[in-house]
């Protein structure tokens, strides 16, 4: 198995998109200048009471709001699944079972993109570091603190969820719906404070509750990720069964 998942990752590592989306693991170099940033101005206005958690919140919200890495994402996992399937790749691995593949797909994917995230908190750890550290703190208050975990824990969940839907309407459907739904994904989720009780529908809808509570905030956000990702893990499988090699 670990032959088979390390050439499946090498394979994903070795694409042209992959090198594009970790571009944009590279955000932080940029993320300081965008001075019309409202969440850039607070960072700015706080002084020495901005803290290296505050910075990564902004970067992970950044990202999250470009919608391009999402772009990215969705085309590779587009190439990953059906696009194996129509250019015959997927013969190659015929003696192999297909709960196997799938598994070793879908993890690579995921650690795919825990890299990404790895890669942009190192670079938001030097570029704060070196050019605008002013405090030397590294997490904010208690408080503040909650709301920037919450908010991280939010984009990293969303994006987790966003790949498991993204690997489903791959198989389903075309490319172009698979990006489509992918826009409308991180869209709604970036609306979902403004969307009443629909909202919560969304992981990021649950910071706002971080006010009462930062732990059930938390562990709402963890069961309706996990209700998202149980779901498409398993419509997901039971297509890719369905598809002849």
């Amino acid at each position: 198995m670990s032959i088979n998942l390390f050439t499946i990752f090498r394979t994903i590592w070795l694409r042209s998109e992959t090198k594009f989306l970790f571009a944009f693991s590279l955000l932080p170099l940029v993320v300081p200048l965008l001075t019309n940033s409202p969440d850039m101005e607070v960072f700015y206005v706080a002084g020495d009471n901005a803290s290296f958690s505050f910075f990564v919140s902004i970067v992970f919200q950044s990202q999250f709001k470009l919608i391009l890495p999402t772009l990215i994402f969705s085309y590779m996992i587009y190439s990953t699944f059906r696009n194996e399937f129509n250019s015959g790749i997927m013969f190659l691995y015929k003696d192999l079972p297909k709960n196997r593949i799938f598994q070793a797909k879908l993890f690579s994917l995921m650690v795919l993109y825990c890299l990404y995230t790895l890669v942009t908190l190192c670079t938001s750890l030097i570029i704060f570091f070196l050019f605008l550290n002013k405090s030397n703190m590294l997490f904010s208050g208690d408080e503040l603190l909650s709301r920037e975990i919450l908010s991280i824990f939010s984009i990293f969940f969303s994006n987790l969820v966003s790949i498991l839907i993204m690997s489903y309407t791959s198989l389903k459907t075309n490319r172009a719906v698979t990006i489509v739904i992918s826009i409308f994904f991180v869209l709604a989720s970036i609306l979902s404070s403004k969307m009443g009780w629909m909202g919560y529908l969304f992981p990021n809808a649950y910071i706002s509750l971080s006010s009462v509570s930062a732990f059930t905030s938390l562990a709402a956000m963890c069961l309706l990720s996990m209700v998202y990702i149980t779901v498409f893990y398993i419509l997901s499988y039971k297509k890719f069964k369905k598809m002849e090699f």
